[in-house]
Order: structure tokens, then sequence, then C-alpha cells
């Protein structure tokens, strides 16, 4: 993947009745790379990405990825508190990722009040 240009971290768009609006999310993104994004990034570590299940995340990659359609790559961003779900998450998105044939890559983040820097993200690079 070439990291140059625009690439935001989208925000997760919900309905009225707290469910993940994937048509808001298509027309977002749709717009997003009409206006020069070079790639998305989804599911960032700082917002509601920790209070969404494991399911809504497959499906608003899967719904990203149908939509970027390979204009951009689809950046899905792995954070977990427990590095068993961090696992258990890059996994899910991986197996998905090549069932539709559009693995473009991930971000991985230790947890968020994680000691022993490098040695800490060399350990978890070593298990996926």
């Amino acid at each position: 993947m070439n990291w140059t240009g625009v690439m935001p971290a989208m925000t997760t768009a919900f309905d009225r009745k707290d469910r993940v609006d994937s048509e808001f999310m298509s027309r977002h993104a749709n717009w997003m790379i009409d206006n020069g994004c070079t790639a998305l990034i989804m599911l960032g570590s700082l917002g509601e990405a920790a209070t969404l299940s494991s399911q809504e995340k497959l499906e608003i990659l899967n719904n990203m990825v149908a939509t970027a359609k390979g204009r951009v790559p689809v950046v899905a961003a792995i954070s977990a508190l427990a590095t068993r779900d961090a696992m258990a998450q890059a996994k899910a998105a991986e197996k998905e990722a090549e069932r539709v044939k559009a693995a473009e890559t991930a971000k991985l983040m230790t947890g968020l009040l994680e000691k022993g820097g490098f040695e800490v993200q060399r350990g978890i690079a070593s298990r996926c």
C-alpha cells in the first residue's frame, strides 16, 4: 500500500435508532473518494469503535470495501483492551477481506494503557 495523500479516519454514522447508518456511510465514503482521499481508515481507536460489536465492525468493513470498489484501500483499524480480542478482530477482518478479494492492510494499536513500547508491539505482530 502506498501511504501517501489524504487518508482520513472516517467516523461511524448512526441512525435515529442508534444503528450503524450504512447508507449514509457509503455516500460519505464516495464523497471523500470523489474529492481526493487516497484511503479510508475505518474503526479508528479514539472514537466509537470501542463500543461497536464485532459483527457491526465486520459489517462496516464489508460496506466500505463494497463502496470503495478498489478505488482506494480500506484500512481496518484494530484496537482492543485485550490482546486476544485484538487478534480475533484482525483475523476476522483478514478472513472477510480474503473472502471478498479486498485485503488491503490493518492498523494495529496496543492497549490504551499498555507499557512496554516496541517490545509489546513486536509481540502482537508475532501473533497475528
